[in-house]
This record gives structure tokens, sequence and C-alpha cells, in this order.
């Protein structure tokens, strides 16, 4: 193979690799990228505005007011609602799909507000977190090996 596109294949391997692996290490440990954090929604509580496994985009806000959908945690894991409520520091928030109002929360609890969601990466980001996806990033990262070895990128003395 030409080394001109022996060399670019194996760059773009890399960078693709190199991305889903951040990409799901933001989201696993809550990490802030710029002061936007990364989300999966896991539920269909806030249905249609943000469905099952959309990737949304959190970020802290000066202010919270009624209608915006923010996130914070409730039962130890992420939520996303909307706010119905905002009575001083308490704040009051319901999922869309919801008959019954979430207990309140304070502002100080309020993690973020949604500022951007994606179903196409949400959905990539919820296969690679489960064991498939983990085997298939992993057969990736050998492939591209195999392919570097193959392509004489690397010397392996015998």
């Amino acid at each position: 193979m030409n080394k001109y596109i022996k060399i670019p294949l194996c760059i773009f391997g890399c960078i693709v690799l190199a991305l889903f692996s951040i990409f799901l290490l933001l989201n696993i440990f809550n990490i802030p990228v710029f002061n936007y954090y990364l989300g999966l929604v896991q539920t269909q509580s806030m249905e249609p505005a943000l469905n099952k496994n959309d990737l949304i985009i959190y970020s802290q806000q000066q202010e919270y007011k009624t209608g915006d959908i923010v996130c914070f945690i409730q039962n130890s894991r992420l939520t996303a609602h909307r706010i119905v409520v905002v009575n001083g520091e308490n704040i009051i928030t319901k999922g869309d799909n919801s008959t019954q109002n979430d207990v309140a929360v304070t502002s100080n609890q309020i993690l973020g507000e949604v500022v951007y969601k994606s179903a196409f990466l949400g959905n990539i980001l919820a296969f690679f977190q489960h064991f498939s996806g983990i085997f298939i990033i992993l057969a990736l990262f050998l492939l591209i090996l195999f392919f570097i070895h193959k392509l004489n990128f690397i010397k392996i003395k015998k």
C-alpha cells in the first residue's frame, strides 16, 4: 500500500479511537470541558423534549427560570427535568411525561441547564457503555495496532 495512504489511514483510525475513548471518559467521570458537562438521558420522563439515550450537554447558569430543563442529582443519578416553579432558592421540577412534581431542590443543587442534545451521539455513547461496545472499542484498537504493524510503521524484533 502506498505510504501516502498508510499514514493518513493510521492517523485517522487513532484519532477516531481516541475521540471515542475521551467521549466515554468525560461522560462516565462527569468531567467538565470549558464548564460544559455531558450526560445521557436514561428514561422517557422528558419525551418528546428529550428522548431516552439522547446525549445532553449542560452548563451551570447564574439563574434558572420556569421552563428551563435542568440537571440535578436525584436518587444518586443524574436527572434532567423541566422547572415548573421557582420560589426563591427552592426550585420544583417535573418530567414532561410525569403527572407529579419532583421534590423541591435548591438552586445550589442544580448542576446546570441543558443547552444541547443529540440523539445520534447519544445512541453511540449508550452503545459503547455496554459490554458489546467496550468489546468493539478494544477490537478496533487491536485492529489499528495490527494494521500499523502490517503497514511497517512499527518494527517488532523477533
